[in-house]
């Protein structure tokens, strides 16, 4: 799995909903345009004398037109608010930043890089090439040092049992060196989430 895979399909998601939401805004207001278009150039007007006041000229519909275009685009600004703050909200870090922490994930992932070798069996890794595979744990690393603790998620789905990791450990030769290493990071996950 990537780095940031179920990240990235919420935000396709998001921008899908966002594109329905600004198609159906421009509908909206297309339909409430040749509504008011329509009734302009189907509505007779009765002539006006000089001497009393003019008849209004116009629909119920075209008389609060501007009405029905404020509530229409206030509703749908509306919803973009709310599916704005839904997005804030899930974008708000899961885990509080912790140097100590940051540090020991660090030095987790630099482990498992150290017994990657070009030569690497990647029969029954998800990753096709080593290269591939230090270059996610690489990614890992940047995060953590960038301050993003929520790649534990992520790091707990690599060093889950028959993930990636354990199956390249299993196929190379380092598994009992992995199992110390997943049960490191298994503590270092239980002291994240406190």
């Amino acid at each position: 799995m990537g780095l940031n895979a179920i990240a990235f399909s919420q935000l396709c998601v998001m921008n899908i909903r966002l594109k329905y939401i600004l198609i159906i805004l421009l509908v909206g207001n297309f339909a409430i345009t040749a509504m008011y278009l329509f009734d302009m150039n189907s509505i007779v007007c009765e002539p006006c004398s000089p001497d009393e006041k003019c008849p209004p000229c116009a629909t119920e519909f075209m008389q609060n037109v501007k009405r029905y275009y404020l509530i229409w685009n206030l509703v749908l600004i509306l919803i973009l608010s709310l599916l704005q703050l839904k997005r804030t909200k899930q974008n708000k870090p899961k885990y509080e930043y912790s140097s100590a922490l940051a540090s020991q994930l660090t030095t987790l992932i630099n482990e498992v890089k150290k017994n990657i070798s070009s030569e690497s069996d990647m029969t029954y890794c998800y990753y096709n090439t080593p290269t591939e595979l230090i270059a996610i744990l690489n990614k890992f690393i940047s995060e953590i040092e960038n301050g993003n603790l929520n790649v534990i998620d992520d790091l707990a789905v690599e060093f889950a049992p028959t993930s990636s990791l354990q199956e390249h450990s299993m196929g190379n030769g380092w598994s009992d060196e992995y199992l110390i290493i997943a049960e490191e990071f298994d503590s270092i996950e239980r002291i994240a989430r406190k």
